[in-house]
């Protein structure tokens, strides 16, 4: 449910963190004209059951993995996929065998 903050147009007074629905909201606005919407933040809603801490987004985690999983090699993929004993044993092999090369080429020069 929202959160609204409101100020008297008359007495300059501040209402902050009102909870009400939008329904209720506009009727408020009808039922009270000295009343106006005060914007000090966008309007916040309340979760009834998560904590602000306690959020974690299992759905984008898998997108992640799917994108990792995609493109192989990539730092996407070394941080959100998972690897068996073969693939990282092959990535030393190949990093290994990189180095040597990329090293061979810097003497040459």
């Amino acid at each position: 449910m929202p959160t609204y903050d409101f100020i008297n147009s008359e007495t300059e007074e501040v209402l902050l963190d009102v909870l009400m629905t939008i329904s209720d909201k506009e009727q408020y606005m009808i039922d009270n004209p000295h009343m106006k919407q005060y914007y000090t933040k966008v309007p916040g809603v309340i979760r009834g059951q998560i904590s602000a801490g306690n959020v974690d987004n299992h759905g984008f985690k898998e997108v992640l993995q799917k994108v990792g999983e995609g493109h192989p090699g990539s730092v996407l993929s070394n941080q959100h996929t998972r690897k068996t004993s073969k693939e990282i044993k092959t990535r030393q092999v190949i990093d290994k065998h990189a180095k040597i090369q990329s090293d061979n080429i810097i003497r040459k020069k």
